[in-house]
């Protein structure tokens, strides 16, 4: 464990793990030929459409559960059904 978090698996690697027990230098890459960042969701990465959104109109942020899908920027804006994380 590094920090309290999940080791990468990959041999050798101390990072921790973001995602499938690989860190983000293990991971798999974004599946559009020719670009060679770590991919998100679906196969992609930020870039080309991979992770999720801000939940917002107009909102391009990256979006977290824990906001309701909001990014940190709109998690307590109005209709965020009474989410109150903090100021």
């Amino acid at each position: 464990m590094v920090s309290g978090k999940n080791a990468c698996t990959y041999p050798n690697c101390m990072n921790n793990s973001k995602s499938h027990g690989l860190c983000w230098t293990h991971g798999k890459k974004c599946k559009l030929e020719g670009c060679n960042k770590t991919s998100l969701s679906q196969g992609l990465c930020w870039a080309h459409g991979g992770g999720k959104r801000c939940v917002v109109e107009g909102c391009s942020r990256t979006a977290y559960a824990r906001n309701a899908n909001r990014c940190d920027y709109h998690r307590n804006f109005p209709g965020s059904s009474g989410l109150d994380i903090g100021a």
